[in-house]
């Protein structure tokens, strides 16, 4: 399953980012990967960081994959020094087709 976030992520939306992620997730016992496409994301936020953070510990005790797709450089970094790239347990996709 795949989400595209369509702005950047900040205390203000990332509650419903989560909340919707985890319908997804209790709706279907089907999905296996999940798929976050952040073309659109140009910054986070703490919260966002947080709520990513929580979410990810959530998503991999379920054992599904949490993936993500088209994040920029800026974006991606930040990530990277949060180690949260590190903590979740899928792959880095620059085109989500990649992903399928």
């Amino acid at each position: 399953m795949s989400l595209r976030a369509d702005e950047s992520l900040y205390f203000v939306n990332v509650r419903f980012l989560e909340d919707l992620i985890q319908n997804r997730l209790t709706e279907s016992c089907m999905i296996d990967g999940f798929i976050l496409v952040f073309a659109a994301v140009n910054a986070l936020d703490f919260s966002a960081f947080e709520s990513l953070e929580a979410l990810t510990a959530r998503i991999t005790g379920l054992g599904v994959g949490l993936h993500l797709s088209e994040g920029n450089g800026a974006v991606m970094a930040r990530l990277k020094r949060s180690h949260l790239i590190d903590q979740r347990n899928g792959w880095i996709f620059f085109p989500p087709n990649d992903a399928w």
